[in-house]
């Protein structure tokens, strides 16, 4: 049964478990690392079928990244809203409500021009010769600003113009290919914060965008959870993320981000090379 009004989206039924497995992976790792989740799945489902990936399970791999995310930082959010009670010390009131509101300002850019250019999004940016471009050049940025940009700020430091600027940057990332942590990581690292405030201040900016993306599908959702091969896209992606977040927040300060940029850099030298322009 599919909802009323609306074309059918479903899962591939066809779709052998590894492949599953294997989306499920690229998914979790991507949607962390500064390498573009959009666009590693976008060059995956065309390798697979030459086809965008089904919407279902475009969902369900981003749902199961969702989990990840609000796992591992419930703590966060849980001492940032604890922290805004009126009992905390002013300082500790007024740090984490300016970190609040900073979130929630840079939630609204990716909100508003998701809703507005989602289908076109969709219909026009879904081509693996479309993601070769960000993918490099985002690249390139990200390693450039990260050399150039000072380390100075913490997440004590956050204003609202600066969750701003970020959210602005994250919106970008709905072209695939550039990466919402890429972009929103070389953003935070432009206004000066140093890599580990820059990591978690874009991984607590993500929850609510994955959030959102989620509820805009949940009725697609609801229909296929019933489905064994959704089931495992939600599975794999959470777990492959988690451990994904585990490993950049504990490495971040050692991580040259130039190696980020040379695999985004390959990665879109490769597709311009291998894809069919006939």
């Amino acid at each position: 049964m599919e909802p009323e009004g609306k074309e059918c989206v479903v899962v591939d039924a066809a779709m052998p478990l590894q492949w599953v497995i294997l989306l499920g992976v690229i998914q979790g790792i991507a949607e962390f690392l500064p390498i573009s989740s959009s666009g590693h799945l976008v060059i995956a489902s065309w390798l697979m079928s030459g086809q965008p990936l089904p919407l279902a399970f475009n969902t369900a791999l981003h749902f199961g990244t969702l989990l990840a995310v609000v796992s591992y930082f419930f703590t966060d959010w849980w001492g940032l809203l604890w922290g805004m009670r009126s009992a905390q010390p002013q300082q500790v009131r007024q740090r984490s409500r300016t970190l609040f509101l900073a979130l929630v300002v840079g939630s609204f850019p990716a909100a508003v021009l998701g809703l507005g250019l989602k289908d076109f999004i969709e219909q026009h940016l879904h081509h693996p010769w479309v993601v070769a471009f960000p993918l490099a050049g985002v690249g390139v940025l990200m390693w450039w600003v990260d050399r150039k940009a000072p380390a100075c700020k913490t997440m004590a430091d956050m204003t609202l113009a600066s969750g701003w600027w970020i959210g602005v940057a994250q919106a970008m990332a709905l072209i695939p290919g550039v990466s919402r942590s890429g972009a929103t990581l070389t953003c935070a690292r432009g206004c000066g914060f140093d890599r580990e405030s820059a990591a978690r201040f874009s991984f607590l900016l993500g929850t609510p965008a994955m959030l959102g993306a989620s509820l805009l599908q949940y009725r697609e959702m609801m229909l296929y959870f019933t489905d064994p091969t959704f089931v495992w896209g939600v599975l794999v992606s959470a777990l492959t993320g988690l451990a994904a977040i585990r490993f950049f927040l504990q490495y971040i300060q050692r991580i040259n981000f130039v190696w980020f940029a040379l695999y985004r850099v390959g990665m879109a030298l490769l597709i311009l090379l291998e894809y069919d322009w006939g």
